[in-house]
């Protein structure tokens, strides 16, 4: 049958405009991570329109090729709204599963025929709908859709569980940060003097300064797409660092060990703090995870080095995933027509400077959060990994799950 039979695309939704409904913007979706929530609420003017369960399906270029598919998960019973530049797919009740047509999204029968229908000005290209409707498939039957699904969502279900001690850690970390230098609420505060500056009262020994002061950025090196290879060291590009501070370590390109080998110097170590230095995501950060082989840093990303001790990246996370150092990127490289932000303009960035024993104490405090979340992150990585391995054999029937007693939520086996 062809996709369209099988699938409802963009089905009608009934809502009032000037209502505030939950939004969805194409960045709250995480290549790799099934499910996508609302962070808030807007007024409806126009957009996609889907409820709880749809399939979010990333249109444009370069958020197809990205991976930005999702299904998305209210917080309420109502409708919800996104980027205009979303597919909405839903089951076709007794023909589909609703969790089968968030995995047939991600197979190369549908993904793949997207980004081949892709048309429009460069860098603003647009997948065809009708190219994706007009896809011919030879789906399972119901019963097998949903064993399927039942498989592979077992997998998404634990690293949503990882994701959201992530979010905990994360939070927690966070709490101590905005104690320390945000509230100056720092061990013994009560015994320290506070003084005038430019940015109001701080502790004495404090300083207002730049981000140079305590950090060097190292850009990445050119690597020449002519010498990507299936074979070799991975490298990290803007694509691979995702939004939530997660980084890809799976989909990578890679440079024969021949040419690389000359260039140590841009070998990343485990939570090396990285980001974005061009596009529309300029500014966005991340830590590097557990890797089990020499990863490399391309161009137009940068890695902070820390002049004192490598702990210290903690105080600069913290400081670089706030509003404030984002708003201060783009509007350093506004104005040109690709954004793009140099090693110095960073590196010039205002930035408290703690004294260096508090610094040093808030470090130890949120090292071992940070050590939990890069290994429930590594986890995630092998269980993605299981799980992409998995999906295409099982969507094909190349891996048989007919007669496998699967206890499906909802159905009696």
């Amino acid at each position: 049958m062809k996709f369209s039979e099988f699938v409802e695309t963009n089905p009608k939704i009934e809502m009032e405009k000037g209502e505030e409904y939950e939004f969805v913007e194409m960045a709250d979706i995480t290549p790799g991570n099934k499910y996508v929530y609302s962070k808030r609420k807007r007024e409806l003017k126009g957009g996609s329109r889907f409820q709880s369960e749809d399939v979010l399906f990333a249109r444009i270029t370069p958020s197809l090729e990205h991976g930005k598919i999702a299904q998305f998960k209210s917080n309420s019973d109502k409708p919800a709204f996104g980027s205009t530049e979303f597919f909405v797919f839903r089951k076709i009740e007794g023909v589909s599963d609703q969790d089968f047509v968030y995995y047939l999204s991600l197979t190369d029968t549908i993904r793949k025929s997207a980004e081949k229908s892709m048309v429009g000005a460069s860098g603003r290209q647009r997948a065809n709908l009708e190219t994706i409707k007009n896809v011919e498939m030879d789906p399972p039957e119901f019963s097998v859709q949903q064993k399927i699904a039942t498989i592979l969502s077992n997998y998404d279900d634990l690293i949503e569980n990882n994701t959201k001690r992530i979010q905990l850690l994360e939070k927690m970390a966070k709490l101590i940060y905005d104690e320390c230098f945000v509230k100056f609420k720092f061990p013994r505060h009560e015994k320290v003097k506070f003084v005038d500056s430019e940015l109001g009262k701080i502790p004495e020994g404090w300083e207002k300064g730049v981000i140079k002061d305590l950090y060097y950025v190292q850009p990445g090196f050119a690597f020449k797409s002519k010498h990507y290879s299936e074979e070799g060291s991975p490298i990290i590009k803007i694509k691979n660092i995702h939004e939530d501070g997660s980084i890809d370590i799976e989909k990578v390109n890679r440079i024969p060990f021949d040419i690389i080998k000359d260039y140590d110097r841009f070998k990343l170590d485990r939570d090396d703090l990285l980001i974005a230095m061009t596009g529309a995501t300029i500014g966005k950060v991340g830590l590097m995870p557990i890797t089990d082989e020499p990863f490399y840093l391309n161009q137009r990303v940068a890695r902070f080095i820390p002049k004192i001790e490598k702990r210290h990246l903690y105080y600069l996370y913290f400081y670089s995933t706030g509003g404030t150092f984002r708003k201060t990127i783009e509007n350093i490289s506004l104005g040109a027509a690709q954004p793009n932000i140099s090693g110095e303009n960073i590196e010039n960035i205002k930035l408290l400077k703690p004294a260096i024993n508090i610094l040093n104490e808030f470090c130890i405090l949120v090292k071992p959060p940070f050590n939990e979340i890069l290994n429930l992150r590594a986890k995630n990585q092998t269980l993605r990994k299981t799980r992409d391995l998995l999906l295409p054999k099982l969507i094909s029937g190349q891996v048989d799950v007919s007669d496998l007693d699967i206890n499906v939520p909802g159905m009696e086996i």
